[in-house]
């Protein structure tokens, strides 16, 4: 069973819109480099390598979805809502972060707070990213398609639990 167009169409606008929005607070905010925190250098490049690998197995698993019917209806809705959740969660981390580097320097009560926040979000993200390694370890695929989007969404999930929850918070806080 694929995604149908009501949950693609959801899905393509919520992602074009967290990309909009990374955009739109990055070219609006002064010193956006501060959202790097203390990480620069080639582990910048690194990471930012990263992000695209995380893209295209975001991407090949959308492609899968919307390409194979090897799915049954719950598994097929569990991936959607996990995906949706990768996608929603992350649209707050931008805005929280930014909010939190505001505070900090106009050392306003609350700071810890918004830093909770900031990692909770992180933490759903990843969260939602195992979700959807979960579901797709359910099905029974030999494909190399299926290969790309499992394998691609098992370092989607290395990438926002290792790098982004863990090793970004501690660089950035």
């Amino acid at each position: 069973m694929q995604l149908n167009k009501i949950e693609n169409t959801t899905l393509v606008l919520t992602g074009v819109f967290l990309l909009f929005s990374y955009y739109r607070l990055g070219s609006t905010t002064k010193n956006v480099n501060e959202l790097w925190g203390s990480i620069d250098g080639s582990f910048r490049t690194l990471y930012i390598v990263s992000m695209f690998i995380c893209a295209l197995g975001f991407l090949a698993l959308f492609i899968y979805l919307n390409t194979i019917n090897k799915l049954g209806p719950l598994n097929k809705h569990c991936l959607y809502i996990s995906l949706m959740g990768i996608v929603l969660f992350s649209v707050f981390w931008m805005p929280l972060s930014i909010y939190y580097l505001m505070k900090k320097k106009s050392k306003e009560d609350g700071l810890c707070f918004v830093k909770v926040l900031v990692l909770f979000t992180l933490f759903l993200v990843a969260l939602s990213a195992f979700f959807v390694v979960y579901e797709l370890q359910k099905v029974q695929d030999k494909s190399m398609l299926y290969k790309l989007s499992y394998y691609g969404m098992c370092y989607f999930f290395f990438h926002v639990f290792v790098l982004d929850f863990t090793t970004w918070s501690y660089h950035f806080f």
